[in-house]
């Protein structure tokens, strides 16, 4: 966790996201660890795992998804809303009652409501987090689900728009995905168990804390071995070395200033099967003298270009409300399906079309 904080070149977001994420399955251990000697009892907020505290894995994972896969990914105000289920069931409401967990879960755990042998007065408020207990699991594996699905849509956009994501950024994920995954599945088990038998032990909380030490441990050996795979690099443009090009700096002054007037002015962006070559005829150059301004002069490649300037200006008419769907204004900038252009305006702006209207 220190040398991901303290790496200078990373991608500060999305490290920082992913020291959260470490934080908490750490955090689950050592709490584990306080409740196998007793010590929780002493100190009873720190029955943070009882209270709901796996609400925050799943937005961590879905956040950090993004911040590896979308350039320029920030956190936004909006993004608060992920919190609001762990902010409630974790901080808020155990702050203002003191009585939420009975004597009994204190030391046995929160599912012990249910169990017929407790002679304790049992409150809505015991059933409530005992069915916190049991939900926070599911909404983790929902929010990680929706992880992997986003990033399978972006990918799939990536190889539409001729490009691609460094392996090294989908392994991080997979393994990330896998592991929650399984996490999740033991715990589930180990809920299924408490619920399917009267035999009971302490010890069996060990079914689903070993997981999390696999977990830990595991990225911990990849960041060792594999340190690019988990501690995010800082993308830089990637400028091909155009060594033999003829180009003189005229040229490509003069290349810039043209292809600049054909977007912004005569908007040939909009063209929907507009190619590489189709520009560079437009602007009588080869293709590839296009190329090489293209990426030295404004450090993208061509896809990435056309879609920017197709994403700003559905940007605006979107603002501007002139048209009844976002279909409609997929067309109009020159997206040809309404697939490419919620892929391109998620990885512009970190959120769809329709949630960007939304936010209006």
């Amino acid at each position: 966790m220190i040398a991901i904080l303290i790496n200078r070149k990373s991608a500060k977001v999305a490290n920082y996201l992913l020291v959260a994420i470490l934080f908490a399955f750490l955090w689950y251990q050592f709490e584990f660890y306080l409740l196998r000697h007793t010590l929780e009892s002493q100190i009873p907020f720190l029955f943070s795992t009882r209270y709901g505290s796996w609400l925050v894995v799943g937005p961590l994972i879905l956040l950090y998804n993004r911040a590896i896969l979308i350039k320029d990914f920030k956190l936004r105000a909006n993004t608060i809303f992920h919190f609001f289920p762990f902010i409630i069931f974790t901080i808020i409401l155990p702050l203002l009652f003191n009585d939420i967990v009975t004597t009994r879960a204190t030391h046995y755990g929160m599912l012990t409501v249910f169990d017929s042998w407790n002679q304790e007065e049992i409150t809505v408020r015991h059933y409530l987090y005992a069915i916190v207990f049991v939900l926070q699991f599911l909404h983790a594996a929902i929010y990680t689900l929706l992880a992997y699905r986003e990033s399978r849509q972006l990918s799939a956009a990536a190889k539409e728009n001729r490009s691609s994501l460094p392996t090294h950024k989908i392994r991080s994920l997979q393994y990330l995905y896998l592991f929650t995954v399984v996490i999740i599945l033991f715990c589930s088990a180990f809920v299924v168990y408490l619920f399917s038998t009267t035999i009971w032990r302490n010890t069996y909380d060990y079914l689903y804390m070993l997981p999390t030490l696999i977990f830990v441990y595991g990225l911990a050996y990849r960041a060792i071995k594999y340190p690019n795979s988990i501690i995010i690099l800082q993308e830089e443009t990637q400028v091909p070395k155009y060594a033999k090009s003829s180009l003189s700096e005229e040229t490509v002054r003069k290349i810039t200033n043209e292809l600049n007037a054909k977007l912004q002015e005569d908007k040939i962006y909009r063209k929907s099967d507009l190619r590489l070559q189709d520009l560079a005829n437009e602007l009588a150059t080869s293709g590839h003298h296009l190329s090489q301004v293209i990426n030295e002069s404004l450090g993208q490649n061509f896809f990435d270009l056309i879609n920017s300037y197709r994403v700003m200006e559905a940007k605006e008419l979107i603002a501007k409300g002139e048209y009844e769907s976002l279909l409609e204004v997929a067309y109009e900038v020159g997206f040809n399906s309404k697939n490419s252009f919620n892929n391109a305006f998620k990885r512009s702006e970190g959120i769809t079309p329709s949630q960007f209207k939304k936010s209006l």
